[in-house]
């Protein structure tokens, strides 16, 4: 019998050391976030940008990196083209000269049938007094230093040739040297569609803006006839167009290439304090495919950025230095994973200045993605799908 009781008290003792220490011993640091799921409160909130989303900026940007040169006009935009050319021959007479362009493709509005009737293109060539251009300040061709004026039909599928005038060349030979007419201006006029060429960047060798000339020289061994194939050393499509004369409509957020827009996104997190522990924040952006051009082109290389200071003190033109966040893209909706940049807004790691919307890749071609802005209808605003947990009001 004694020896029960004794059993029997050694029982109820470790029962009640267990129970203490199970209850004054802390739980590691991953079990709260774990367990909260469902020991927590699980809530699920839709938030709607704010008004002030939608500040714009825009600008024409360099496209010298771009494999295609754009000549021409597509929708509200006309494109000229500047090259460059070095270490050409200085003692030669030249007796002929023709720069030749390789065509990838060919844009205008449309569908295939626009090409049942022969488009065309006027183009102007100039020699110009630049060693570059920029593009907020395209050339202005000066007809007494023309060096070519002939007409593109849209069929030219296979190259493109321009005979340039010999007397100006060889004038243009003789000067360069002294730091003047650097390259050529090539300025379309009434076009109805738009070439897209290879550039330099391209890996088209055959294909390549270059100038062939046929030109004799003289030595000791008397004159001779020779022909060289020069190849532009600097190239890039440059907007006639500015940003300006665009006809946007405000009612949407804008993304694009060669003319490029930074965008403002700003959503409120102050309902949300730092007992939130965010699962998930999906940002999403719906596009509309009536006020975009060659949307395909772009969507892949949209990218939004936590912005680092408020909106009318960041440098729009210099990419953030923090995080960035690229889109899954199902048909119209873009949707952006910002889990990170939610987390630390609410646990104050950082301000909340709201995000930047661009393009990564904004000299690369022509392109521009629309989306709808606050004032949609609210399936289609911007807006951040949020989950969350609050820790739970109990002990273990």
């Amino acid at each position: 019998m004694k020896r029960i009781i004794n059993l029997m008290t050694i029982v109820l003792l470790a029962a009640l050391i267990f129970a203490n220490c199970g209850k004054d011993k802390p739980l590691p640091d991953g079990y709260q976030k774990i367990v909260g799921n469902q020991e927590g409160e699980v809530g699920t909130t839709v938030l709607y940008a704010a008004p002030e989303t939608g500040a714009r900026e825009a600008k024409r940007v360099s496209t010298a990196m771009s494999h295609e040169l754009l000549l021409g006009s597509f929708e509200q935009y006309t494109t000229g083209v500047y090259l460059r050319f070095n270490n050409l021959p200085d003692t030669v007479n030249v007796l002929s000269a023709e720069l030749k362009l390789g065509m990838q493709d060919r844009l205008a509005p449309g569908d295939s049938s626009y090409w049942q009737t022969q488009r065309k293109m006027l183009v102007n060539i100039f020699l110009v007094d630049t060693a570059g251009v920029d593009p907020e300040n395209p050339p202005a061709g000066d007809f007494s230093n023309l060096l070519s004026s002939a007409e593109i039909n849209s069929d030219s599928l296979k190259g493109i040739s321009f005979p340039l005038d010999t007397m100006q060349i060889n004038q243009w030979l003789k000067t360069d040297s002294s730091g003047t007419q650097h390259g050529f201006w090539l300025e379309p006029k009434n076009a109805e569609y738009m070439a897209v060429l290879y550039s330099i960047e391209s890996l088209e060798v055959s294909s390549m803006p270059r100038m062939t000339l046929i030109y004799s020289f003289t030595d000791s061994t008397g004159t001779t006839q020779d022909t060289a194939t020069y190849y532009a050393t600097s190239d890039q499509f440059i907007f006639l167009t500015s940003p300006e004369e665009l006809t946007l409509d405000d009612n949407f957020l804008y993304v694009g290439r060669g003319i490029a827009f930074r965008t403002l996104l700003d959503f409120d997190f102050s309902q949300f304090d730092t007992t939130y522990h965010i699962n998930r924040a999906l940002l999403q952006l719906t596009s509309n495919a009536a006020n975009s051009i060659r949307n395909e082109e772009g969507g892949v290389n949209t990218q939004i950025y936590r912005l680092t200071a408020p909106w009318n003190e960041a440098d729009l033109w210099e990419n953030p230095n923090s995080a960035s966040y690229s889109p899954d893209i199902a048909d119209s909706l873009f949707e952006f994973d910002i889990t990170p940049t939610v987390q630390g807004w609410i646990t104050k790691e950082y301000e909340n200045y709201g995000f930047q919307l661009q393009s990564f890749s904004e000299g690369i071609t022509l392109g521009r993605i629309a989306f709808y802005s606050v004032n949609a209808d609210s399936s289609l605003q911007p807006k951040i799908k949020l989950y969350y947990t609050l820790p739970a009001n109990h002990d273990f």
